[in-house]
């Protein structure tokens, strides 16, 4: 696999970000109104609870793969970071 240029893959990363926070609010505009008319607004309530919970999961998921990427440059294990 060809390694791209420090500069293109920002480029292309920056494009991809922005794609993807695109879709994602067109899908948000374009399904809220469809989704409170078939469950009613009450029940809406939960799909703005299951956001914030797959949000918080992600920023999760971000931390961890962070400390995993740091334990695996180092040589020597990192003995700060035990879990129990």
């Amino acid at each position: 696999m060809k390694e791209l240029g420090k500069d293109k893959a920002l480029i292309i990363n920056t494009i991809a970000s922005f794609v993807t926070f695109i879709v994602g609010l067109g899908i948000a505009f374009f399904f809220t109104p469809f989704l409170t008319d078939t469950v009613g607004e009450e029940a809406y309530g939960f799909v703005s609870l299951g956001n914030n919970v797959i949000n918080y999961i992600t920023i999760l998921t971000v931390a961890l793969n962070s400390v995993a990427g740091i334990r695996a440059r180092r040589k020597k294990p990192m003995n700060i970071f035990h879990l129990y």
